[in-house]
């Protein structure tokens, strides 16, 4: 539900965020990286590219929503032939 919004806001003709603002939004929020220490320019850089990971991985997950957690039709049948042959379940 949560990607569905998501979706939704990103698309609202009067949102002036792109879907790429929101998953910017988002991310830290979905995720939770550290690199360490905030004093080393090291660990400054490896946090900015661990931001710009998750907002990706963010952005995929609400372009991608509808596809995420689909069982295939075979998948389905499958289940509903196996559980119909369990005794218990018969009439």
């Amino acid at each position: 539900m949560l990607l569905e919004f998501l979706d939704k806001v990103a698309k609202e003709p009067a949102n002036k965020m792109t879907a790429e603002s929101v998953a910017m939004v988002m991310a830290p929020n979905l995720f939770l990286v550290s690199s360490g220490s905030r004093n080393r320019p090291q660990a400054v850089d490896r946090e900015l590219q661990l931001a710009k990971a998750t907002s990706k991985i963010t952005l995929l997950l609400i372009a991608n929503r509808s596809l995420l957690w689909m069982v295939n039709k075979i998948y389905v049948v499958h289940l509903v032939l196996q559980w119909s042959s369990v005794t218990c379940f018969k009439k």
